[in-house]
Protein backbone atom coordinates (compact mmCIF):
# COMPACT_ATOMS: atom_id res chain seq x y z
CA UNK A 1 0.00 0.00 0.00
CA UNK A 2 1.16 3.64 -0.90
CA UNK A 3 1.11 5.99 1.95
CA UNK A 4 -0.66 9.12 1.27
CA UNK A 5 0.40 12.42 1.97
CA UNK A 6 -1.06 15.24 4.30
CA UNK A 7 -2.67 14.82 7.41
CA UNK A 8 -4.43 12.16 8.74
CA UNK A 9 -7.77 11.95 10.48
CA UNK A 10 -6.51 10.90 13.77
CA UNK A 11 -3.95 14.18 13.42
CA UNK A 12 -6.88 16.69 12.75
CA UNK A 13 -9.46 15.32 15.28
CA UNK A 14 -6.37 16.17 17.47
CA UNK A 15 -5.61 19.68 16.64
CA UNK A 16 -9.44 20.06 17.02
CA UNK A 17 -9.31 18.89 20.39
CA UNK A 18 -5.68 20.77 21.68
CA UNK A 19 -7.68 23.93 20.00
CA UNK A 20 -10.33 23.71 21.76
CA UNK A 21 -8.76 22.85 24.93
CA UNK A 22 -6.66 25.82 24.17
CA UNK A 23 -9.33 28.26 23.42
CA UNK A 24 -11.39 26.84 26.55
CA UNK A 25 -8.25 27.87 28.49
CA UNK A 26 -7.11 31.17 26.83
CA UNK A 27 -10.58 32.77 27.54
CA UNK A 28 -12.36 31.17 30.87
CA UNK A 29 -9.62 30.07 33.05
CA UNK A 30 -6.64 33.01 34.15
CA UNK A 31 -5.47 34.02 37.31
CA UNK A 32 -5.97 37.29 39.09
CA UNK A 33 -3.52 39.27 40.04
CA UNK A 34 -3.11 42.44 42.81
CA UNK A 35 -2.41 44.90 39.51
CA UNK A 36 -5.37 46.13 37.75
CA UNK A 37 -6.56 44.81 34.52
CA UNK A 38 -3.59 42.19 34.61
CA UNK A 39 -4.11 38.53 35.01
CA UNK A 40 -1.83 35.13 34.34
CA UNK A 41 -3.74 33.32 31.49
CA UNK A 42 -3.09 29.14 31.86
CA UNK A 43 -3.07 28.79 28.22
CA UNK A 44 0.75 29.51 27.61
CA UNK A 45 1.73 27.00 30.30
CA UNK A 46 -0.71 24.37 28.23
CA UNK A 47 0.86 25.08 25.27
CA UNK A 48 4.67 24.86 26.63
CA UNK A 49 3.65 21.18 28.12
CA UNK A 50 2.10 19.91 24.84
CA UNK A 51 5.14 20.71 22.88
CA UNK A 52 7.40 19.36 25.46
CA UNK A 53 5.17 16.26 25.35
CA UNK A 54 3.92 15.52 21.56
CA UNK A 55 5.77 16.39 17.91
CA UNK A 56 6.58 20.13 17.68
CA UNK A 57 4.41 20.03 14.44
CA UNK A 58 1.01 19.12 16.35
CA UNK A 59 1.74 22.28 18.22
CA UNK A 60 2.26 24.55 14.77
CA UNK A 61 -0.75 23.62 13.71
CA UNK A 62 -2.59 24.64 16.50
CA UNK A 63 -1.19 28.00 16.95
CA UNK A 64 -2.24 28.14 12.90
CA UNK A 65 -5.46 27.16 13.91
CA UNK A 66 -5.98 29.31 16.88
CA UNK A 67 -4.58 32.91 14.87
CA UNK A 68 -6.98 32.67 11.96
Amino acid sequence: MEKKNGLSTRSVVAVGIGTAVFIILFKFLAIPTGIANTQINVAQAWLSLIAAILDRSLVDWLLLLVML
